[in-house]
C-alpha cells in the first residue's frame, strides 16, 4: 500500500523553496559581521600579545580585567562566527552578547568623562557606541525570520537525505 502525504507539494519543491538563512542578511549585516569578526580577531590577538610581552605589569596591575578583555575578545568572535556558520540561536546570541557590550561601552563612557582622561579613549568609546547601535537594530530586524522560516545549508541537506 502506497503511503499518502500530507501535502500536495513534492519534497523538491519544499527544497527549491526553502530559504537558507544567510539569504536574509543584507549586505550591511554581512559588512558588520565580517567587521566584527575580524576586529575580534585583532582584539584577541592584542590581548594575548598584552598578556605575554606585559605579564609583569599585569601581575601588578588588575589581572581580572586583563583576563575579561580576552575572554569578551573570544566571546564577540564566537558570536559572529555563529551568525557567519547559520546556527539558530546565532542572532540571539549575538544579541545578547552586542547588548552587554554596549552596556559595558556605556560604562567606560561614563567612567572616561572623569577629568583627566584621554580625549583619544573616549573618541574611540563613542565611535564603538555609535557603530553597534545600527549592527544591534539589523540583528533584531532579522531574528525572527532567522529563526523560524530559515536553514542553514546543513539542515537543508539533512532534509534533503531524509526524503
Amino acid at each position: 500500500m502506497e503511503q499518502n502525504s500530507s501535502t500536495i507539494f513534492d519534497n523538491e519543491f519544499i527544497e527549491e523553496t526553502s530559504i537558507r538563512r544567510r539569504d536574509h542578511m543584507g549586505l550591511g549585516l554581512k559588512i558588520y559581521v565580517w567587521v566584527f569578526l575580524i576586529t575580534s580577531v585583532f582584539a584577541l590577538l592584542s590581548s594575548c600579545y598584552a598578556l605575554v610581552h606585559f605579564w609583569e605589569l599585569v601581575k601588578k596591575d588588575n589581572t581580572l580585567s586583563s583576563f575579561s578583555g580576552l575572554l569578551f575578545s573570544t566571546i564577540l568572535f564566537l558570536s559572529s562566527l555563529f551568525i557567519l556558520l547559520e546556527k539558530k540561536w546565532g542572532i540571539l546570541f549575538a544579541v545578547t552578547v552586542l547588548g552587554i557590550s554596549f552596556l559595558i561601552d556605556i560604562y567606560s563612557l561614563i567612567t572616561l568623562l572623569i577629568p583627566d582622561t584621554d580625549f583619544i579613549s573616549e573618541m574611540i568609546s563613542i565611535f564603538w557606541c555609535v557603530v553597534k547601535i545600527p549592527y544591534f537594530i539589523l540583528l533584531l530586524r532579522i531574528k525572527k525570520d532567522w529563526e523560524t522560516k530559515a536553514f542553514s545549508a546543513k539542515e537543508l541537506r539533512a532534509n534533503k537525505s531524509n526524503s
